[in-house]
Parts: C-alpha cells; sequence; structure tokens
C-alpha cells in the first residue's frame, strides 16, 4: 500500500511538471517497516546517494522554477 501511495504521490508530482532526481540506496539487505534501529544506516545510505548526485541537484537548484 505504502509504494502504491508513493508511485501516485511521485506521477502527480511529474504530471505537474515537477523537477524530480531520482536517488538509490545501495541497502544490503531488506529492512522491515518498523525496523527504526536501521534509521542510521540508512540515513547514511541517503547521503552518500545525494553526495553522489551532488552536481545533479546543484545543475536543478540553479534552474529557475516552473511558472
Amino acid at each position: 500500500m505504502i509504494n502504491n501511495l508513493q508511485q501516485a504521490r511521485i506521477g502527480a508530482a511529474h504530471a505537474a511538471g515537477q523537477r524530480m532526481l531520482h536517488l538509490t540506496l545501495d541497502i544490503d539487505r531488506r529492512i522491515g517497516l518498523w525496523e527504526t534501529e536501521a534509521m542510521p544506516r540508512i540515513y547514511e545510505l541517503g547521503r552518500r546517494a545525494a553526495e553522489g548526485q551532488l552536481h545533479a541537484i546543484r545543475r536543478m537548484l540553479d534552474i529557475p522554477l516552473a511558472a
């Protein structure tokens, strides 16, 4: 159900013309929905993924927002 909601929100944002950048986390195992002890690891993986796309993030921020 969460994936369906996420896909619907992404589709709506795309249809509205919002700029999006896809980041893929290099997760080495399945993490359960309530596995809160995995949050520091997920945070670190997200930070690394964002660092790897910094050039794209900066490029997107330089582009003026659509009217």
